[in-house]
């Protein structure tokens, strides 16, 4: 799971509690990445200490250069993908997410993975 958002973005800020939640009860079945778009944002210090603050715990990176938001064609936040092993995009979801969203996200992603 990747989501893509800034601090500015009120939506982004609103769904983040629902990410570490998300992240705090599934962590050990999906990967959870958040991309903070940092060319977009108050800059390296300002994302990092808003995280500090607000005790997020769930992985961030900071796209300081914008490289990663257009390699996924990132127009609007928060956009949230759901990717499988192989790299293929199995659910996308633009807006705030709310729990259920997330778990009809990780099953679309589940669901195209092989059973043993």
């Amino acid at each position: 799971m990747i989501n893509f958002w800034t601090t500015l973005c009120p939506y982004c800020v609103e769904e983040m509690h629902n990410i570490q939640s998300f992240y705090n009860s599934h962590g050990h079945d999906i990967e959870v990445l958040g991309v903070n778009l940092t060319n977009a944002d108050q800059g390296t210090a300002g994302v990092k200490n808003f995280l500090i603050v607000n005790h997020y715990t769930y992985p961030i990176a900071l796209d300081v250069d914008g490289k990663v938001g257009d390699l996924y064609l990132i127009r609007n936040i928060p956009t949230t993908l759901f990717i499988d092993t192989h790299g293929v995009i199995r659910f996308k979801y633009i807006g705030p997410m709310s729990p259920e969203t997330m778990l009809e996200g990780l099953a679309a992603t589940a669901a195209s993975e092989p059973r043993h």
